[in-house]
């Protein structure tokens, strides 16, 4: 597979690079298009039957419904002296002759044919023998998407290799967007509850403050970066990426939480108050924000926010939930 990930990533990079082999004409230009070029460095070792060198050609009609097509030419001099049709199998992804590549193991040759704008590649294989082409296999894949996915594992068991993987993500605003943000705090927010459940509050908060820091650094693939730092960075992040505040106060509120188990009320203080910020009615933010308040001797502060606790729980009629503790500090 090593043969696979670089034909994709020369793919990527020649693509985005402008080294396309052909340009896709706008309707109104439509006509037949041909372009040609030479096959991979590892495809020489390919019977010719006669032939000096190998090359690609592809060639497509822009108001035709029907594929382009793609041929393997034997060059002899300056003449083309046999043309073989590729059997591309059109029920297995579209072939976009503006980028495609290609590669060669063992007589099989690999046609990689990325869609536009997005790193996302139909691959299909072909048996070159006895003078013809024939279909052996599809498959499809996505570096991008890949990279993104294996970012937030990594940081979901606990490593951090973002600058190694970074550049692997080209066309970025296809691949981290709102609910893929959402998707990677939310995975970030079930591991940290998981190592909290099992007595670990400092290491939940860490947990959760790396896949934090790391959707602030895919954002910033994206967006132009904050001159804030975190905490703050992080809600100025979401927000500039439009992520739902539903799928992160929670996350947010909890990570303040963990702080506050290990005795960093300060620290709490400041997340709770952004929870808030993002969701004025996350009524279990207001009690965490004034327990901590409460701990750091801020009592008048710490009663205003158990009031809107206390007022927020009436509201919801669970009274009846309301801890025995902000009753007895609500008394002056």
């Amino acid at each position: 597979m090593k043969i696979l990930s670089q034909s994709l990533q020369s793919l990527v990079i020649s693509s985005i690079a402008g080294v396309a082999i052909a340009v896709l004409p706008t309707y109104a230009q439509a006509q037949l298009r041909e372009s040609t070029f030479a096959i991979g460095d590892n495809c020489e070792q390919l019977p010719k039957f006669g032939a000096d060198s190998l090359r690609l050609r592809f060639n497509w009609d822009d108001n035709s419904a029907q594929q382009p097509q793609s041929f393997l030419q034997g060059i002899k001099g300056d003449r083309v002296i046999w043309e073989r049709q590729f059997p591309w199998n059109q029920n297995e992804g579209y072939l976009n002759p503006a980028k495609t590549n290609n590669d060669c193991e063992n007589g099989l040759i690999r046609l990689y044919s990325q869609m536009p704008f997005s790193a996302y590649t139909y691959i299909q294989t072909f048996r070159w023998q006895n003078q013809q082409l024939f279909y052996i296999s599809s498959s499809a894949a996505d570096p991008s998407a890949e990279t993104v996915d294996r970012l937030i594992e990594q940081v979901v068991k606990g490593n951090d290799i973002f600058e190694e993987e970074a550049f692997g993500i080209f066309y970025p605003h296809r691949y981290i967007y709102a609910a893929k943000l959402a998707d990677a705090i939310g995975q970030g927010h079930q591991v940290a509850l998981q190592l909290y459940q099992q007595g670990n509050p400092q290491a939940a908060a860490q947990r959760l403050a790396k896949m934090f820091d790391l959707t602030v650094r895919l954002s910033e693939i994206v967006v132009k970066g904050s001159l804030k730092q975190p905490p703050q960075q992080w809600l100025e992040s979401w927000q500039e990426m439009a992520v739902d505040p539903k799928n992160y106060v929670a996350a947010l509120n909890d990570y303040g939480f963990f702080l506050q188990e290990v005795g960093d009320h300060p620290a709490a203080i400041t997340i709770f108050r952004m929870a808030i910020r993002a969701d004025r009615d996350r009524t279990v933010a207001y009690l965490n924000l004034a327990d901590s308040l409460w701990a750091q001797g801020e009592l008048t502060e710490a009663r205003q926010n158990y009031r809107i606790y206390q007022q927020l729980m009436a509201k919801a009629r669970w009274q009846s939930k309301i801890p025995q503790k902000v009753l007895d500090r609500l008394i002056d």
